[in-house]
């Protein structure tokens, strides 16, 4: 599994002007390129490196938000790499994660939208009012 990480890292790598490392959960560190680093990401455990490998960026992403990966230095500059290297391209189990996600909670009918709308909106009188 690293291996396909690390290769994609070292293709994604060679179209990214900006210096960066990556850090595993064993350990061990990859760089694209000599000089400082301008960002880390730093793989703190396999759950994340996992997310990663199946779903490239979104997994990547996801493991950064319940913190399985952490980013040292400019989660900007991370980002901005990340689009023009070419990482945003959804892969095809993103894609079919991501039509299973439409069919089971899209608005296709009258009740899946109203439960939607419930979920995203009625959150309460009190809450509105801090944002008002």
């Amino acid at each position: 599994m690293r291996s396909f990480i690390e290769a994609k890292l070292s293709r994604f790598g060679e179209r990214v002007a900006t210096p960066f490392a990556i850090v595993f959960a064993d350990g061990t560190k990859f760089t694209n390129r000599e000089g400082e680093p301008q960002f880390k990401i730093i793989f703190r455990n396999w759950r994340g490196q996992l997310r990663t490998a199946i779903y490239g960026h979104i997994g990547l992403l996801e493991s950064y938000f319940v913190g399985d990966v952490d980013v040292e230095g400019s989660l900007g500059l991370a980002m901005a790499a990340g689009m023009s290297g070419g990482l945003e391209e959804a892969t095809p189990l993103v894609r079919l994660r991501n039509r299973w996600h439409e069919f089971r909670h899209g608005n296709g009918n009258w009740e899946v939208a109203k439960r939607n709308a419930c979920f995203h909106y009625a959150l309460g009188t009190a809450f509105y009012r801090l944002w008002l």
